[in-house]
């Protein structure tokens, strides 16, 4: 059993509060160490984790996603998922060109059942979903 969620990326620049990052096409933001702050090079290789029940799906009954509640604004589409009763896991694949990230998809998201059965995800497969900058762990080297 691995862990799911335990990416790789490449800097794009690293302040004391914040790293930008590459990563499958997109440009990902995380809050950097508040006690300990890892300041790699751009460019540099970067590992990193999401728990999948900090992925967020954004509602498609609502306009625009709020940026101030919506970052790392993603699309993907549902490739895979599976019933553990009070939770469904989401395998998602992002809507960019190149192989994904964890063999046949890029992401697992945890969603609640509940949540799962009232966005109809079982017939509507595709999805915006976002990562709040501090459900980002960086992993330092």
């Amino acid at each position: 059993m691995g862990i799911p969620n335990l990416l790789r990326g490449t800097v794009i620049k690293a302040t004391p509060d914040r790293i930008q990052l590459r990563w499958r096409g997109q440009t990902l933001e995380a809050v950097n160490s508040p006690t300990r702050s890892y300041l790699p090079p751009p460019g540099a290789p970067l590992a990193f984790f999401v728990r999948p029940e900090y992925v967020r799906l954004v509602r498609k009954d609502r306009m625009v996603a709020d940026p101030g509640h919506h970052m790392n604004l993603m699309r993907g589409e549902v490739v895979n998922d599976e019933d553990f009763g009070t939770t469904w896991t989401l395998r998602i694949r992002l809507d960019e060109p190149g192989p994904p990230a964890q063999g046949a998809w890029d992401l697992e998201v945890e969603v609640p059942h509940l949540v799962y059965e009232i966005l109809e995800i079982e017939r509507d497969r595709r999805w915006e979903f976002s990562i709040h900058r501090g459900s980002i762990h960086v992993l330092p080297a």
